[in-house]
């Protein structure tokens, strides 16, 4: 139940409008009523609101699941993703390349290439890879290609 007791009971007041002559030309609205119910339910217990469970509910177990791996965590398909390479980038990349596929490849333990033709550098999820890998790599690859050096952008690599 989402409402507390006091709530219930505010909501069946009734209103009794008396005029009031002594008072002169005003009206005065005053709760005089308050139905059968939610007297009840302001007696009965005073237990602030909270409610009460059953035996048959605190016994449940919750269910426990088996970890997914990173496979079936995406439905068994590889996932890519495309980091474009600045052509003002372009020779820092071939100088770094063996540095770069070192760690995307042995650490990471995705797949590489250079797509020479659009520009990009793609990178494929492995089944050993884990989950949040893929991700890492290409904001690894976008470090470098904004202007940090490897040493630098190899730190998005180790964080959790």
């Amino acid at each position: 139940c989402l409402f507390s007791r006091t709530a219930l009971a505010s909501t069946n007041v009734s209103m009794d409008v008396a005029m009031d002559t002594e008072m002169g030309d005003g009206a005065v609205a005053t709760a005089t009523g308050i139905s059968a119910a939610a007297q009840a339910l302001q007696s009965d217990g005073g237990d602030g609101g909270k409610m009460e469970l059953d035996d048959d509910e605190v016994g449940a177990a919750k269910p426990e699941f088996p970890a997914l791996s990173a496979a079936q965590m995406s439905g068994g398909q590889a996932e890519y993703r495309r980091v474009r390479v600045p052509h003002h980038r372009y020779t820092p990349l071939r100088e770094e390349w063996d540095t770069i596929v070192s760690y995307i490849v042995e650490h990471m333990k995705l797949q590489i290439r250079m797509n020479t033709k659009m520009r990009t550098v793609e990178l494929k999820t492995t089944p050993e890879a884990s989950a949040g890998n893929i991700q890492k790599a290409a904001d690894f690859l976008h470090a470098f290609m904004l202007g940090f050096a490897v040493q630098d952008a190899v730190a998005l690599l180790r964080l959790e």
